[in-house]
C-alpha cells in the first residue's frame, strides 16, 4: 500500500511521542509458565510484566484520554449532580455505557489480550468491575465488555495500574468495607504521593465516586463485588515493587525511588544501572 511520507504531516506521530528510551535494553519477550507476557532486562532480578508495542499503546491512550476528559467535565460543579443522577438511572447508564463500548472496541478492540496472557491484577480488576456493574443492574454483556475495556487500559498503562495497586496495598482491607472512608484515604494518599497533574485526575474521579456512594444501591453493588474478589491479587507483589523503584513521579509505598531501591538492596535485590526510563 502506498504511504504518505511523514514530512507532510504537521504533528509528530503517536509512535514518536511515546517512544520508550528503554527499547535498546529489552531482551526477547517471553511467556511465563502461567502464560503471562513478560520481558527480560539484562541484570535485573525480575522480568517486566507485559509488553506493549508503541502503536498499540497510542490507541489505548486515545481511549484513556476520552475517559480522563469526561471525568474532568463530570466532576465540575455544573455537571456533577446531573452525572450522579444519570448514574442513578440504570436505564440511562446502560445507554451511556453503550456509547463507551462502541468507542472502546473501535479504538482498542483488536489489541485486547486473551485472559491467560493478562497480568493477575488486570484479570482480577476486570472481575471486580464486572461484578460491581452487574450487581448494580448493568446488563451482563455490557458489564463484561466495560470491565474488559477498563482492564485493558490497566494492562497497557502500568503507570496507572501500579498506582491503583499501591492504593489497594496501602488501604487496610477493613477500611475497604466502608467506601467513603476508603475514598477519603485514597484521595489523601494520591495527594501525598503523586505529582499534581496526576493526583488531580484521581481526585476528580474520587469526587464523583463520593457522591455516587451515597446511593445505597451503588454501595451494595460495591460491597458485593468486594466480597467476591481476591483483594490480594489487586495489591503490589515483589515483581511490581522491584520495578516501582524505576518509576518517576509517584512515591510507591510512601517511599522515594532511592528509598525503594535501598529497601530492595537490603532484601538482596540487584538493580541494573542501564535503564533510563520505564
Amino acid at each position: 500500500m502506498t504511504r504518505l511520507p511523514d514530512s507532510v504531516f504537521k504533528y509528530r506521530t503517536s509512535k514518536d511521542l511515546i517512544r520508550h528510551e528503554t527499547d535498546t535494553f529489552l531482551k526477547p519477550i517471553g511467556i511465563s509458565i502461567d502464560g503471562k507476557i513478560e520481558v527480560d532486562i539484562e541484570g535485573a532480578d525480575f522480568r517486566i510484566k507485559t509488553f506493549i508495542e508503541n502503536e498499540r499503546l497510542a490507541k489505548a491512550n486515545i481511549l484513556k484520554a476520552v475517559i480522563i476528559e469526561s471525568i474532568k467535565i463530570c466532576s465540575t460543579k455544573t455537571f456533577i449532580i446531573p452525572t450522579v443522577l444519570s448514574i442513578l438511572s440504570t436505564k440511562k447508564l446502560n445507554k451511556i455505557l453503550d456509547s463507551f463500548i462502541r468507542i472502546g472496541y473501535k479504538t482498542v478492540g483488536e489489541n485486547i489480550f486473551k485472559d491467560e496472557h493478562k497480568t493477575v491484577f488486570s484479570n482480577e480488576f476486570q472481575f471486580f468491575m464486572f461484578m460491581f456493574l452487574y450487581s448494580y443492574g448493568i446488563e451482563e454483556e455490557k458489564a463484561d465488555k466495560v470491565a474488559e475495556l477498563v482492564a485493558h487500559l490497566m494492562e497497557y498503562d502500568d503507570a496507572y495500574r501500579l498506582r491503583i495497586q499501591d492504593l489497594f496495598s496501602s488501604i487496610p482491607e477493613d477500611t475497604l468495607q466502608y467506601p467513603l472512608k476508603a475514598l477519603k484515604l485514597a484521595s489523601k494518599l494520591s495527594l501525598d504521593r503523586d505529582v499534581d497533574f496526576v493526583s488531580d485526575k484521581f481526585v476528580k474521579a474520587i469526587r464523583i465516586a463520593k457522591y455516587a456512594f451515597l446511593i445505597p444501591k451503588i454501595k451494595n453493588a460495591y460491597l458485593r463485588a468486594l466480597k467476591d474478589v481476591d483483594v490480594q491479587k489487586l495489591k503490589l507483589d515483589d515483581q511490581d515493587i522491584y520495578w516501582c523503584a524505576y518509576k518517576d513521579g509517584y512515591k510507591f509505598q510512601g517511599l522515594t525511588k532511592e528509598e525503594q531501591k535501598q529497601k530492595g538492596i537490603e532484601m538482596g535485590w540487584k538493580y541494573p544501572e542501564l535503564i533510563k526510563r520505564l
